[in-house]
């Protein structure tokens, strides 16, 4: 991580926060991080960001599915991929179950925490908890 790699000898007790839980903290999702650790298994290839953006495609896909379906297996509108966001509720991801409000705004978030550790600094899971819903 380039931040740890900047910040040289002075990794000591550095935290960082994420805005999405840690999929390998998610028995469900363990055949997936499996999977993707068979596929790219060199350790920079599996970053924060990786599992929530697998979840963002996985949210799109789904939302997109059951627009079609709507659209009586046409394409279906802007607006109806929107709306089929929107109504997303209970999908399980990797690092969270989903659901949005009428805005698009998730219904609940999770928030884990990470810090420093070893010589040299790798980040190693703390902890990560849910809000909402």
């Amino acid at each position: 991580d380039q931040c740890l790699k900047d910040s040289g000898s002075n990794t000591a007790n550095m935290y960082f926060t994420n805005a999405a839980g840690d999929a390998a903290q998610n028995p469900d999702a363990a055949s997936i991080v499996a999977a993707f650790k068979q596929a790219y298994p060199k350790a920079s290839d599996l970053g924060a960001y990786t599992f929530p953006a697998y979840d963002c495609a996985f949210i799109l896909v789904d939302a997109i599915k059951r627009a079609i379906d709507a659209a009586g297996g046409k394409v279906p509108t802007r607006q109806q991929v929107i709306d089929a966001v929107q109504a997303t509720s209970g999908l399980k991801g990797t690092v969270g179950t989903y659901a949005f409000d009428a805005n698009g705004d998730p219904k609940s978030a999770t928030m884990a925490f990470w810090a420093s550790k070893g010589t040299p600094a790798v980040w190693t899971f703390q902890s990560q908890f849910s809000v909402g819903q």
